[in-house]
């Protein structure tokens, strides 16, 4: 009896919290030579009304290369075994200024354990024709 005690026990908290996720994101714009400017959301997926918003970062920037290193420790959980962790950038890196938005398919990470996830990203001319939608 006392062994499903313990067991209920780590399960319930194995898919209540995890550990940190650590995050980095290099977003390059060439071969361009003008400022360009972005409103970036990186967030964990929830299959539900709203999502887990980890960052929002609005900049503007010269073209040689903006990076944005960040950690991330979720304390609530969803009841999953692992994060779904990805990113939307609304941009203006292309030859005529003019906004692309890219949001890409989610990366799966792990709940137990520190875990890296990197995004790499040259967003020149990347992304469907159009501002992305605001997330909330």
């Amino acid at each position: 009896m006392i062994y499903r005690i313990l067991l209920l026990l780590l399960t319930t908290t194995a898919f209540t919290t995890g550990d940190p996720v650590h995050i980095s994101m290099s977003i390059r714009c060439s071969p361009t030579n003008s400022v360009y400017c972005g409103v970036l959301y990186v967030y964990e997926v929830d299959y539900g009304a709203s999502h887990d918003v980890i960052k929002k970062e609005e900049f503007c920037v010269d073209p040689a290369l903006y990076k944005k290193d960040f950690n991330w420790d979720y304390s609530g959980g969803d009841a999953s075994p692992q994060y779904e962790i990805t990113y939307q950038l609304s941009h203006n890196c292309t030859s005529k200024g003019v906004y692309r938005c890219i949001n890409p398919e989610p990366v799966d990470v792990w709940v137990f354990g520190e875990q890296k996830v990197h995004f790499d990203l040259n967003a020149y001319e990347n992304g469907t024709l159009s501002a992305c939608l605001p997330m909330y």
